[in-house]
């Protein structure tokens, strides 16, 4: 029988735990969280098997004792208030995890705590702009990538076992190195979110007569959908992940001035290869 901690139960957390209880039906799972109203409803609909309400519970009762997984679904920032405890209650074979956008702060902390034996990053590449428990859903992790970042010490038959955890929850495991995944998600998650609340920062400077959001339809709501997610999260891991950010900020400011230069110099040919070059690898991304 699958055995699953979990510490955090918001948008991802809840999803995770939802999609475990969907898959494994008589998994028992066990979630910590501040939120006492998340608690009560994930009771309530039997996504959890036991509720944690004080931080005590993690070594004063059995709830975290014997996992086959801890999930630490919280930000990056408190999780040294809770590595001390679950290296009381850590088995042998527990995989201890995470599903932060961010790893190398994470495999630093690990390795300060003495947990990389235990330790294998996790990340599920999905999500949306809403927060919360309440706005969770089990088929957020249907075919999604869910990238695996194993520490120095991880064991093959860890890997596995997450593996196929991940597998058996419909989405696809992908391996690599942390320090490759900060690099990849600057470039494909955490820029576009500057980019996108640059767009709607653009137009509402623009806004004078407060029409334009009016006019704003499917092109402009598509790509700036991921400006309305939440203002601190998104700090957070942008200063995580601030040299990685950076170089992939200079990178995209690089290309925007080229096409700035194509656009101003009536340069017909480098502005349709900007969009043609696009094009070919976006219509590539499955």
């Amino acid at each position: 029988m699958l055995k699953v901690g979990m510490i955090g139960l918001g948008l991802i957390g809840g999803s995770l735990a939802k999609s475990i209880r969907l898959h494994h039906k008589d998994a028992v799972i066990t979630a910590y969280d501040t939120n006492r109203d998340s608690l009560a409803a994930a009771l309530e609909e039997k996504v959890i098997s036991k509720a944690l309400t004080k931080i005590d519970d993690f070594t004063s009762s059995d709830a975290f004792y014997d996992c086959d997984f801890i999930f630490l679904c919280t930000p990056v920032e408190s999780f040294h208030v809770y590595l001390p405890l679950l290296k009381k209650v850590l088995k042998e074979d527990t995989v201890l995890t995470d599903v932060g956008s961010v790893k190398a702060r994470v495999h630093k902390e690990m390795e300060e705590y003495g947990l990389n034996k235990y330790f294998i990053g996790g990340h599920p590449m999905a999500g949306t702009e809403k927060a919360g428990y309440e706005n969770s859903f089990p088929e957020m992790m249907n075919q999604t990538r869910f990238l695996l970042t194993p520490a120095k010490e991880s064991s093959e038959a860890a890997l596995e076992k997450y593996k196929e955890l991940i597998c058996s929850l419909d989405a696809i495991p992908m391996v690599l190195d942390y320090k490759e995944h900060d690099r990849a998600v600057a470039a494909i998650s955490h820029v576009p979110h500057l980019v996108a609340s640059g767009l709607v920062d653009l137009v509402a400077s623009k806004d004078e007569k407060k029409f334009l959001n009016e006019m704003a339809a499917g092109g402009f709501k598509d790509i700036t959908r991921i400006a309305s997610s939440n203002p601190h999260m998104w700090q957070n891991i942008c200063f995580s992940n601030k040299v990685a950010v950076l170089e992939m900020l200079d990178s995209y400011i690089s290309i925007m001035q080229q096409a700035r230069e194509n656009l101003a110099a009536e340069n017909v040919e480098g502005l349709c290869n900007h969009f043609a070059v696009a094009k070919e690898y976006r219509d590539k991304i499955n």
